[in-house]
């Protein structure tokens, strides 16, 4: 009888864990010393480049930034904003954002804390993507970007990583997925809207006036 119940009991915990919520955490730290540069396509860390060209990328050791998740079921879905500010530290014209910033308790010493070009979540925090459950496999996009603006798009410098994907653990597991596999978040020159639309604008009256001569 004594066995039946823990067979019960065990499998009741199964059960529960195959239906938790899945959670994460945003910890690059395991990244520490591999520095495989700014074009890293896993293993990654943070770069600052101011002018735009990756051959002057500088190991970001020294400036905190703003950060928002991106997230989705699969690498060409990762369009989902995460609200990574589940404890509403945000305030003023960033509360409700969702996203980490610099000069907030949310993104405090989110790169000075190692001082290393890995991220750190100083709140230590588990994050939840909707609805999914422990075990399952998201693909995740960080955006990062400078300056004291609550939207990356008017940001004098502008980064995301490639789509990477990881394991969702239950929120109870003492062992938690985290963001190792990014590839480097390199913060560069963010071109003007304007410019693509203008290149492609020409491209096209350039190939009508060929069709017409």
């Amino acid at each position: 009888m004594k066995k039946s119940f823990v067979t019960i009991l065990a499998l009741c915990g199964m059960i529960a864990s195959v239906h938790a919520q899945g959670a994460f955490v945003i910890d690059s730290s395991i990244n520490i010393g591999s520095n495989p540069g700014p074009l890293a396509t896993n293993d990654g860390l943070v770069y600052i480049t101011p002018d735009g060209n990756p051959a002057h990328s500088v190991l970001d050791t020294t400036q905190d930034i703003n950060l928002a998740v991106l997230w989705g079921t699969s690498a060409g879905n990762v369009t989902t904003p995460l609200n990574i500010d589940p404890l509403g530290l945000n305030t003023g014209i960033y509360a409700g954002t969702g996203n980490w910033y610099a000069s907030q308790p949310t993104g405090h010493l989110d790169i000075t804390g190692y001082a290393s070009g890995a991220l750190l979540d100083v709140n230590g925090n588990q994050y939840f993507p909707p609805g999914q459950a422990a075990g399952t496999k998201i693909w995740l996009v960080l955006e990062g970007w400078t300056g004291n603006t609550p939207s990356p798009f008017d940001a004098p410098l502008f980064g995301e990583t490639a789509p990477f994907s990881i394991t969702l653990a239950a929120n109870f597991s003492p062992f938690q997925p985290d963001v190792h596999t990014m590839g480097s978040l390199n913060l560069t020159i963010d071109p003007e809207p304007s410019v693509p639309a203008l290149t492609a604008l020409a491209g096209v009256a350039f190939a009508l006036f060929r069709r017409r001569k």
